[in-house]
Order: structure tokens, then sequence, then C-alpha cells
């Protein structure tokens, strides 16, 4: 919450990584639940792997710019101008999705006096691994990168997941988040295994959709995860 409350801070970006079964969802509870009291929440999405409404990131724009629209009457009446100027925008990426409805909007507020430092601002994404696809995933970081985190806006971002590909490799040294979020390892036992087997698959998965043969990898994927010795790094060169 110190963090959270830190609106000075000069990282407005959070990620918490850890294994299955370490506490990330209970601790997003629990901080969205303060922030609601608080008044300072501004978004919050949970991803579910296990519901078919919560296991893609294509609701997750949307859903942000309608509870952000919720807290305020200006701001939501620029959002619905906004979608009804552009039926088609949440068939576009989620980067312009996201400078649509929510950057602009709020500069155009900010431009007719509202005050956005009044907003409501902490934006909650739990479980981003539960996204059924790595590459979204991926596409979803560099969109709050490149979109939320802008000079003017007043959003501070906590994204929750395990440490599989997509954010891992934002956050290593290099990656596009590595200098602008603030990363928390819930663990330092992390044996990648579970989560090698999860990425693998769906990488298999993917490729065999595109070839027309679902089942091209027999059981390769349990070869490859017992060579990795527990290291996640070893799928990166697969």
């Amino acid at each position: 919450m110190d963090w959270i409350q830190a609106r000075d801070g000069p990282q407005r970006l959070l990620c918490m990584t850890g294994a299955a079964g370490s506490g990330k969802s209970a601790l997003q509870q629990t901080i969205a639940e303060i922030c609601l009291k608080s008044g300072i929440l501004g978004s919050a999405f949970f991803l579910s792997s296990l519901d078919t409404t919560r296991d893609t990131v294509k609701q997750i724009v949307p859903t942000i710019a309608y509870q952000l629209g919720r807290t305020n009457d200006t701001l939501r009446r620029c959002i619905k101008a906004a979608v009804e100027g552009d039926r088609l925008i949440f068939s576009k990426s989620l980067r312009t999705q996201m400078s649509t409805l929510i950057v602009e909007r709020s500069q155009r507020c900010k431009g007719v006096g509202m005050d956005l430092t009044a907003l409501p601002y902490a934006i909650l994404i739990d479980a981003l691994d539960e996204c059924i696809c790595e590459d979204r995933q991926a596409e979803l970081l560099k969109a709050v990168k490149e979109c939320l985190l802008v000079d003017g806006l007043p959003f501070r971002i906590f994204i929750a997941s395990r440490p599989e590909w997509a954010i891992r490799t934002a956050l290593e040294p290099g990656g596009h988040l590595s200098k602008v979020a603030y990363h928390i390892q819930l663990s330092d036992r992390y044996d990648a295994s579970e989560d090698m087997h999860r990425f693998l698959q769906r990488r298999f998965e993917d490729i065999g959709l595109r070839i027309g043969d679902p089942r091209w990898f027999t059981d390769n994927i349990k070869t490859l995860v017992e060579a990795a010795s527990g290291q996640f790094i070893y799928t990166n060169y697969q």
C-alpha cells in the first residue's frame, strides 16, 4: 500500500511475480479492497483460465475504461463519445484501445479544466499468466508502458503474475519494463517446471493450429521440461 499511496514515487508500475500458491491473488484482493475503501481504486481486473470471460486480455481495456468512467461523469461522457465515434474500437490493438479510450479521453478532460489527480488512480491486474496467449500478455505489458505511464496521467498500475515468458522477458535486464517497473518477487525458491510445461504446451498448441496438426508435439514437452532442470530461460531457446 505504501507504493500505491506514494503518488510522487518515480515508478508508477509495480510488477509482482511468484509461483502458484505464493499468495499473489490474495494480496491483490486485499489491496483492491483497501483501495476501494480509500476511494483510490480506479479499476481491478482478475484474469482466470477457468472463466472464458476472463481468460484473455481482450476484456481488460474495456473494463478499465468502463470502471474509470464510473468514477467521474465527465470522463464517462468522454469515453462514451469515443466508443460511439468508433464502433470498431474494441477490435483494434490493445495499444490503440488504451490510447483512444483512456489516454486521449483523460487528456481531453484535463484540457477542459478537470483535475486528473482527483481521479481514483489505482489500476490492478491480477493473474496475467492466466491469459491463454503469451503474445497477448506481452502486448498488454507494452501497451501499459506506452500509454498508462505517459507523463500527465495519474495512474499507478499493479500487475501480478507467475514469472512466465511475457513478464519475465519484460522485466529482465534489457527488457522494456526493466527500468520503469518496481519488481517484487515473492519467493527466491522458484522451480519453473510447472510454468515451463504450461508455457510450452500453449506454444506448441499455437503451432499445431497453424500447421493443422494439434498433436504434432506428442510427448516432447515432458522431455524439454526435464532437460531444463527448473530453469525457465531454457525454454527461450527452444
